[in-house]
Order: structure tokens, then sequence, then C-alpha cells
């Protein structure tokens, strides 16, 4: 490809990210204008709560109030999940309301309430819902929370346990060892990664608001990453009043095994299932309503069961803990949907992926071979796709500012050349040190290595490091974390240690037991010690900031270019220094030494050829000069000519001819002495050095 190729294709480049960057500021100043103004909808109502931690305006909560038949009638709080609105629970507000007065908020993220907030944690979502209730003056309430609302009313008796009269939760989230992998550590890290990639996609992508009212908003992301679910066991366990579950029997993003858990937890609740997925609430809109108002109607005269009027028998399986008790496996879609939650998860973390299934397996709720399966999957595809972005990603990389300062493509064929012998043992040892295996797949791509040779390698090590991480898991359960992190925090450190001994030993101990050792170990420390042997990157470590002072001490960040004006690049950096001695060589009157330069690229041999001949020549032409011999005076001076000496073709003044001892000059020829190294002529020479111009 040709320069003027290359210059083509970059303005054609610039060009689309121009038009790119346009059209994403043109989608953010439309998303900033359709923010600010949401629109309520008919019977929707407003309440602005002010004191919201970490933000200015008010925060905006709509609502909407759907009166009672009786004044005094009971009511009922809905609060919908994520991402879900008050208007997704329509159905069943109209089938309630009349017997019971409804009130369904629209939680802060979500529907026409304020879209932005500083958290959007379901303990947050219930100190506002509480703010809300205490605006409406309503002192007791049924609270349905449905999906994630579930949380949000738990988290609300926990707030104001008086306030609940009891509460309803309608496939809903809850104890944190049944939510996704079961461990707060991998599910907080999975949700970490999809808020990233939404982020990415909402703020990346210009969608002009569309974007901000799907299912895949950035409030849905948060909801879940900001949310802690291991306090709702703790409330479970105490939760007194009377408790209605509600779940569908095929719901596959809350399994029914999450209602039965809190069915055992909280012996006086009563669970109904639903045929229907998790989405079903609009379909079981009229049996969920009946269910729900005779629910409340008992509730409300007392013959609904509390945690004081359980059965005993409930309440002994109440106290288990919960690895006593069996889950029921997933099966079907559930079960597709974990497996693809571990080998996804992998990604973020193959060691912790592979524990979260270890402990899933250990629940009961996924078999050994899936979850082996499953986790080696997701660990190999990850090693493919490290492999790739080295190869297609690091050699470019490599040759770009300021990558190729720091690394030379013959380093890069000397780490190809080890790493063709050392690969597959380094792939493999990889597999169990903590940290090394993402550096170490990368450069496998990045020194081109053959690709289907490593990918079998690739293969083994999964292979042999999924399965046995998922059953060290499943049999030490809960430990299996605490080891992990210990194993992380000590054996990296405990390799280091051991290789920085044997450094010690090989580099140190054993060269100094030997004469030649000791002097070479001194010639090194010599080296340390003077800055001029030291790498690049270390000699101009401490000049960056040097030259970042000057330019603001004189007002130019430019100053230091002008370092040496008389230098092409003004001798601040990548200055030629056989350049500069040419130039001064061109001046007469400059008293330089001799030099050579041996061109880049040669090989070693006629680098080493090229020196001794430029030392030699230059040893011939320095032979010693020598006066005239006619002067006794001049010829006591010369101890050091040699007796059949020629004239030395060296005199600092060249109008006269140097000639030497038993040699007669030629006729009309004057003797040079300005070239003998004499005390008169020595100071003639200084003279002549300082009245010179530089």
């Amino acid at each position: 490809m040709t320069s003027t190729d290359k210059h083509g294709r970059r303005r054609s480049f610039l060009r689309w990210l121009l038009l790119y960057a346009a059209l994403l500021a043109a989608s953010h100043l439309v998303r900033m204008w359709h923010d600010h103004k949401p629109r309520l909808l008919p019977e929707q109502k407003q309440f602005s709560l002010s004191d919201e931690p970490h933000r200015r305006a008010a925060l905006r909560i709509a609502y909407v109030d759907l009166p009672a038949t009786n004044p005094t009638a009971p009511v009922v709080l809905l609060l919908p999940g994520s991402p879900a609105r008050a208007y997704d629970l329509r159905e069943l507000a109209q089938r309630l309301h009349g017997p019971v007065r409804v009130i369904a908020p629209d939680l802060p993220g979500f529907g026409n309430s304020s879209r932005r907030v500083s958290t959007y944690s379901i303990r947050a979502q219930a100190a506002r819902v509480d703010a809300l209730l205490d605006h409406l003056g309503i002192n007791r309430a049924h609270v349905l929370g449905y999906g994630l609302g579930g949380g949000v009313a738990l988290e609300l008796y926990k707030r104001n346990p008086r306030r609940i009269a009891s509460e309803i939760l309608y496939a809903s989230v809850g104890v944190q060892e049944m939510e996704l992998l079961g461990s707060y550590s991998l599910n907080h890290a999975l949700y970490g990664v999809q808020v990233a990639a939404v982020w990415t996609l909402i703020h990346g992508v210009p969608h002009f608001g569309i974007l901000d009212h799907t299912l895949l908003s950035l409030p849905y992301a948060r909801s879940f990453f900001d949310s802690d679910q291991r306090p709702l066991r703790e409330i479970l366990e105490s939760f007194a009043p009377p408790m209605l579950l509600l779940h569908g029997t095929d719901d596959s993003l809350v399994h029914i095994s999450v209602a039965q858990e809190h069915q055992r937890v909280v012996p006086q609740s009563e669970l109904i299932q639903l045929r229907g997925s998790h989405f079903q609430v609009s379909e079981q809109a009229p049996a969920a309503a009946r269910h729900i108002l005779d629910f409340v109607a008992r509730a409300e005269v007392g013959t609904a069961l509390t945690r004081s009027s359980a059965e005993p028998t409930r309440a002994e399986r109440a106290a288990l803990p919960f690895a006593d008790v069996q889950r029921q496996p997933a099966l079907g879609v559930s079960l597709l949907i974990v497996l693809v939650l571990i080998a996804a998860s992998t990604l973020i973390s193959e060691d912790l992926a592979c524990i979260g299934a270890g402990l899933l397996v250990a629940h009961g709720l996924v078999a050994f071979p899936d979850a082996a399966i499953a986790a080696f999957a997701g660990i190999f595809g990850g090693d493919i796709m490290l492999y790739l972005a080295g190869r297609f990603l690091g050699r470019p990389l490599l040759r770009r500012a300021p990558f190729r300062w720091f690394v030379r493509e013959q380093a890069i064929q000397d780490s190809a050349e080890w790493f063709a012998r050392r690969g597959p043992i380094v792939i493999l040892a990889s597999r169990f040190v903590p940290g090394s295996r993402l550096p170490t797949y990368f450069t496998c791509g990045l020194l081109r290595q053959h690709f289907w040779k490593y990918l079998l390698f690739f293969f083994i090590a999964g292979a042999l490091w999924s399965p046995l991480l998922v059953w060290v898991a499943s049999a030490l359960g809960e430990q299996a974390l605490e080891i992990l992190h210990q194993y992380k925090a000590y054996t990296l450190g405990g390799l280091l240690a051991v290789a920085l001994a044997f450094w010690l030993v090989a580099e140190l101990l054993i060269p100094l037991s030997t004469l030649r050792g000791r002097r070479l170990l001194r010639g090194r420390w010599q080296r340390i010690r003077r800055f001029e042997y030291w790498p690049r990157w270390a000699r101009y470590l401490p000049v960056f900031p040097y030259a970042l002072y000057l330019g603001l001490r004189h007002r130019g960040l430019t100053v230091f270019t002008a370092a040496n004006p008389s230098m092409t690049s003004g001798g601040f950096v990548a200055e030629s220094k056989a350049a500069i001695l040419d130039a001064l060589s061109a001046n007469s009157r400059a008293n330089i030494a001799r030099y050579t330069s041996v061109p880049k690229g040669v090989s070693p041999e006629e680098a080493l050829a090229r020196t001794r001949d430029f030392f030699q020549a230059a040893k011939a032409s320095h032979s010693p000069p020598c006066s005239n011999p006619t002067s006794a005076s001049e010829e006591s001076r010369l101890p050091w000519c040699e007796a059949n000496a020629n004239c030395s073709p060296i005199s600092l003044n060249r109008a006269q001819t140097p000639c030497c001892k038993n040699t007669l000059p030629a006729a009309n020829t004057t003797c040079s002495t300005s070239a003998i190294p004499t005390k008169s002529t020595a100071a003639s020479f200084q003279s002549q050095k300082r009245n010179s111009p530089r």
C-alpha cells in the first residue's frame, strides 16, 4: 500500500469518526432535553422528595392512587420490579381497587419518576417509598412486591415494621443463596459487567433516547448492581406479619424453588403457584387478584397466620440452616440460563466462576457434569479470545508510540523463539498461577504462535483445571471462596520470593565466590552508578517533569525544543552524535577528537572489524611529531622520538611542516615546534584556545 493510499484511508476514517461524534453529541443533547421533561399519565400524580442525598433538585415520584369504595378500606401498595413500571401492573391494580385502595408508584429510575438518582438499591427505594406513604398519610398498608420490588417490600418492613400489615411476594427475589450463582461476590461481579456493557451501549451509541426506555436500561442494570440481597434472609427469618407467596410454575428468571425457600423460612407464609412464566402478572391478573383480596381480608380480621401462630413443625423446619435443605435442581430453560451465566462469568473471573459453579453443585441446583462443562466452555472460549486479541491487536499496538519505545522488534523475535521451545509448559503452568493467564495467552497470540497447536494446549489446560476447581468447590462449599482468596494472596508472592532467592544465589552469591565473578559484579555496579549506562526510559524519566517545569516557568511548553538550536531536533531527544560532529568538523577552527560511525544493522563481526580498523588508523596518524635537529636545545626535548621516525602529518600550525630527528628538512622549510609538547608551546596553545571562538 502506497503512502497516498494510506493517507486517503486515514482521511476517510477521520471523516467517519467526525460524523459519528456529531451524531453521538446530537443524541446526548436530545436525551438531556427529554430527560428533564417526562410526561405523567392522566391517572398519575406527583410527589417531590426534597431531602434526597447527593441531589440538588427535588426527586420526583409519579404514582397512581386508585380509591376504594369504602374510605376505611385497607390500602394495598404495589411495588413493581426492575425494569417494570406501575403501568405494567395496571391489570392487577384495576381488579384490586374497589374493595381496597391501591397505591402504585413508579420507583425512581423507571417510568415517569426521576430517571437519574444516586443509587437504585432496594434499601434506597424502600426509604423513598416510606417517604411517599408519609406524604399520603398512610400508617398501615398491605405491601405487594413484584420481582425486585419484593426486596424493596422486605427492606420497607425492616425500616418500619409497624407500617406493614402483611406482604405479598409476587415472583419475588429473595435470599442471596438462590440468586443466580448464589454468591454475592460472583453475582456482584456479573452485574458489574452488565452495568459496563449497558453503559457503553447507552452512552457510546447514538440512539436519541430510544434505548432509555427499553428493558436494558442503565437504571435496570444499576438496580441489581447497587442492591445487596444478603440481609433479606435475616429479614425473612424475623418477619412476623402474614405473608402470601405467588409464583409462576414456569418462571425461568426467578425459579419456583426461591418461593419454596421463602415458604420454609417464613413458617406462616402461604404459597400459591400460578401457571405461567415470570411475566404472567397480566395473564393471571384475575386469579391473582382473587387470592390477594382473600388474603388481605383474612389479614384484616386476624385469621391469617402470623409467625407466633404458625404450625410447630413448620417452625422447626424454618430453624434449619440453609445447607440442610434439599434444593430443587434447575431444569429446562432455567438450567440453560444458569449454565450460560456460568460460562459468561468466566470472562470476568475464571476461578470465581468455577467456585460459583461448584457451590451450585453443592446446593443441588446443577449437576457436576453440567457445571464443569459450562465452566470449561467459558474458559476455553476466553482463552481463544485472548489469543486472537494478541494476534490481531498486539503487533499493531507495539508499532505505535509509546509501546514501540520500550519493545524492539528483535526482542519480539527472541521471545517468539523462546516461547516456541517452552510454550506448552508455560501454558500449563499459568493455569495454576493466579494473574498469569491473561498476559501469557495474550503474548502467545502476539508472538504469532501456531494456532491449532496451542488450541490443543488451551484445551488440555482448561480440561484439567476447570473440573478440578469445580469439584473442590463443591466439596468444600462456602470455604472454597476463602481458600481461593488465601491462595491468590500468597501464591504469587511465594513464587516471586522463590524466584528472587534463586536469582540472588545465581547472580550474586555464586559470582562472589570467584575472582572473575567479583570483577564482573564490580563492573556491573559501576554501570549502575553511572547514568550514561542506564536504559533510555530511566535517563529520561526525570527530564520530562523538569521540561514541564521550564515550560510553565517560561510560559511556553515548547521551550525544551530549543535546548541546542544548532541541532535539527533541538538537542532534546533523538539527536545524532555523528551529525553533530560532522557539523563541527566543517569549522576549520574546531578542535574535536577523531571519530567514526558504524552503520545500524551491521553484524557484530563487521562492527568489530570497522572499530579495529579505525583504532589502527588513528594510532598510525598519531606518530610523535619532532622538531628541527639543527638545534641542540630542541633535540633535547625529543627523548621519546624513535631513531628512524618519519615526519608526522599532525601539526597544530598548518603553515609549518613537522619534521623528525635524523631527518633534515627540505630547502626553505621551517620545522614545526608547535606540535612538540613543551611548556612554551603548551602555553601558546592554551592562549590560542582561549582566544578562538566557540
